[in-house]
């Protein structure tokens, strides 16, 4: 939901109202807090057959970023001096910016700042924090119907999401990347499609429940209690909208890539193969046009001593790196 401004009470009050039972109005609220309010949107497959070439938008967080120096240039402008880290992308320093001494005001509080990458959110670690809209969302919500899926939430080695609601829910990552090629690429049987649809289809009923239960409400709240339930009513709209749009994706052919599933390193060790396989996949969804917005979160923190083919590590990726040892 959107905030609602001026929302805060500037002084204790008294209401004769006959409250609300609690357990009764969390029913209402556990969903809109699930909710993301959604603008309208262009409807589906009406891209133009040769419009301009799709803009993307790619967000890694390395919660654990990199030694500056191999990374950042010394000096300034188009002609820097490649360091060792940018030595590897020398040949496209024309399709790329480094951008150095960026951050976000008020964002403070070491590992937990990573929720607020693509939020800006202020003071993570606070215990009252509640998280924004993030900017791959801010996409979504914009452009989202244009491909199968709005965005994708991936992670390496488990994590916290990147991606965040406008009611500033976190949307679980996925890191398994033979469901993410399944869901991407493998076409259901006739039966499973036609389950997908009913799911669907049951979704937008809950909704219409919810929304009723929504409307029962109103006649006991106050004038700015009502203002917050249309707006949560607008949430319920919108996702309506989107859930229409998606039955019309459920049917469709899924496209085709000549490689095959792939298989999950299955130890977090295997830290660089993991990263390996996300881009690639990654990639795929870009070339087949499947979404225009992808959050990696590549949880080093939670890596234990990566296996690295020739070379003996001893210690976790997350104590290399506080040491400065790491690159």
């Amino acid at each position: 939901m959107r905030p609602q401004s001026g929302s805060r009470l500037r002084a204790p009050f008294a209401s004769l109202r006959r409250p609300i039972p609690r357990r009764r109005f969390l029913r209402g609220a556990a969903v809109a807090m699930a909710l993301p309010l959604l603008e309208s949107m262009a409807a589906p497959f009406a891209r133009a057959a040769h419009g301009p070439e799709p803009r993307r938008m790619f967000c890694i967080c390395n919660n654990l970023g990199v030694l500056p120096g191999p990374f950042f240039p010394e000096d300034e402008g188009a002609g820097y001096t490649p360091t060792p880290y940018l030595k590897l992308l020398d040949e496209h320093r024309a399709d790329f910016t480094v951008l150095s001494g960026v951050s976000h005001p008020f964002v403070d509080g070491g590992h937990p700042s990573d929720v607020s990458f693509l939020t800006a959110a202020p003071h993570p670690a606070s215990s009252s924090f509640r998280n924004s809209i993030s900017l791959d969302q801010v996409v979504a919500e914009r452009i989202g119907t244009l491909t199968r899926f709005p965005s994708l939430t991936l992670a390496v080695n488990g994590g916290r999401s990147l991606s965040w609601t406008r009611a500033g829910v976190a949307i679980p990552p996925e890191g398994r990347a033979s469901e993410v090629f399944r869901q991407l690429f493998l076409q259901g049987t006739p039966a499973e499609v036609e389950r997908q649809i009913r799911e669907i289809d049951t979704g937008r009923s809950i909704l219409d429940v919810v929304a009723e239960q929504a409307r029962d409400l109103r006649r006991d709240l106050g004038a700015r209690d009502r203002a917050r339930l249309d707006q949560y009513e607008s949430g319920v709209r919108d996702l309506e909208h989107r859930l229409q749009e998606s039955r019309g994706w459920a049917d469709r052919s899924k496209p085709k890539v000549d490689i095959p599933p792939p298989i999950d390193p299955a130890s977090p060790a295997q830290y660089m193969a993991r990263v390996q396989v996300m881009y690639d996949l990654a990639r795929l969804a870009f070339e087949t046009d499947s979404t225009r917005a992808i959050t990696l979160m590549l949880n080093s923190v939670g890596t234990p001593v990566v296996q690295i083919d020739g070379a003996t590590i001893t210690d976790s990726y997350h104590n290399l790196s506080h040491h400065g040892m790491a690159d």
